[in-house]
């Protein structure tokens, strides 16, 4: 429509604007359109209207700060504006619009709680609902399925694949996509992950059934209202053994992860949230960390490589904790031998508190 006005106007027929830009998802060149032959339809020159548009949209700590800081001048709700800043950053890789939407969360839906646990609670809230940007998202994956093969080459078996954005131009003109500092591919944001694995996860349910078939979600709650997650491990075990012995390794080395978000994603839905670290994706490791009412819970998934390497992981995990400043951490130890044994144990290391199993 501006095309035909701005063309008309040169023709004396119309009043527009002197020039026209279009920004949007499709490159313009691939979007077919009538210009003065109503009776030809053709591809769009590149020579005059399609320009390589090479801004870069997503929000800085900087610049969210800045916005944090003109609304608090406002309404004063006494937020740490650098931590909201920096973790709404850290979350969204300052995405615009979930940036903007989960801002809007904390201050319309959750009483202008601008804290870290208002952020939590407003990542679960957009987690649930339904929005166009997720719909797009999920549609684009039903709709390519050499992009989903990609992505779940990505956060399923931890490939390494170098950024090239002729060969991921889709992923990365849909948002998916970004290039992390070492020039490598990675998921743009956190909640896109969030929303990829979720998304995985029903896909498996649908071809093999729920991993957690039982209704014991309420069990896995203390009352405390904080989740026992030993007995989540130990359920997770139960099952392995009951149902996944069988398998070959290579299944399970690539199954384990998922069937284990499977397995927890039904217990925390609705009042908690995942995410995986992505630099803990590669080959045979993965920790996961869970809020769930306030409080943290780091999980390592670890591929066993005999007792040398378990001593490692341990350590490991006692330096993720620090991290995180939390003082007990959960290990998983996926053990493909076949005289294994199921079984689970609690250490201390490092003054941290470890609960082990293997499966």
């Amino acid at each position: 429509m501006l095309r035909n006005k701005y063309l008309k106007q040169i023709e004396g027929e119309d009043t527009t604007f002197h020039s026209v830009i279009l920004a949007g998802v499709h490159d313009i060149k691939n979007i077919k359109m009538k210009i003065r032959n109503k009776k030809e339809s053709e591809y769009n020159s590149p020579w005059n209207i399609a320009i390589d548009f090479d801004i870069d949209m997503s929000f800085s700590a900087n610049e969210i700060s800045t916005m944090l800081t003109d609304y608090e001048k406002d309404y004063h709700t006494g937020m740490d504006i650098g931590f909201i800043a920096e973790n709404l950053r850290l979350y969204t890789s300052g995405y615009p619009y979930l940036v903007s939407k989960l801002c809007y969360i904390m201050d319309e839906k959750l009483d202008k709680n601008f804290s870290e646990d208002g952020l939590k609670q407003a990542i679960q809230i957009i987690l649930l609902e339904n929005n166009t940007l997720f719909d797009d998202l999920v549609k684009n994956l039903n709709q390519y399925q050499d992009l989903c093969k990609l992505l779940e080459q990505l956060i399923l078996d931890g490939l390494e694949i170098n950024y090239n954005h002729h060969v991921h131009n889709l992923g990365i003109m849909y948002g998916f996509l970004g290039m992390s500092l070492d020039h490598k591919l990675k998921v743009h944001n956190k909640i896109f992950e969030i929303l990829l694995y979720d998304y995985f996860i029903s896909k498996r349910e649908l071809e093999q059934g729920p991993a957690l078939s039982y209704k014991y979600e309420a069990n896995f709650i203390d009352d405390f209202n904080h989740l026992d997650m030993e007995l989540i491990l130990l359920k997770f075990q139960e099952l392995l053994k009951a149902e996944y012995r069988e398998v070959d390794e290579k299944f399970v080395e690539r199954e384990g992860r998922l069937l284990f978000l499977a397995f927890l994603k039904p217990i925390i839905n609705g009042k908690g949230f995942y995410f995986v670290e992505p630099e803990t994706r590669k080959s045979n490791r993965m920790d996961i960390i869970v809020t769930f009412n306030q409080k943290l819970y780091v999980i390592e998934l670890k591929i066993w490589r005999g007792k040398k390497y378990a001593l490692e992981g341990r350590k490991q995990l006692c330096n993720y904790l620090d991290i995180h400043n939390a003082n007990k951490g959960y290990l998983i130890f996926f053990n493909f031998n076949k005289n294994k044994t199921y079984n689970h144990c609690h250490l201390n290391i490092n003054d941290k508190e470890i609960f082990e199993i293997t499966v």
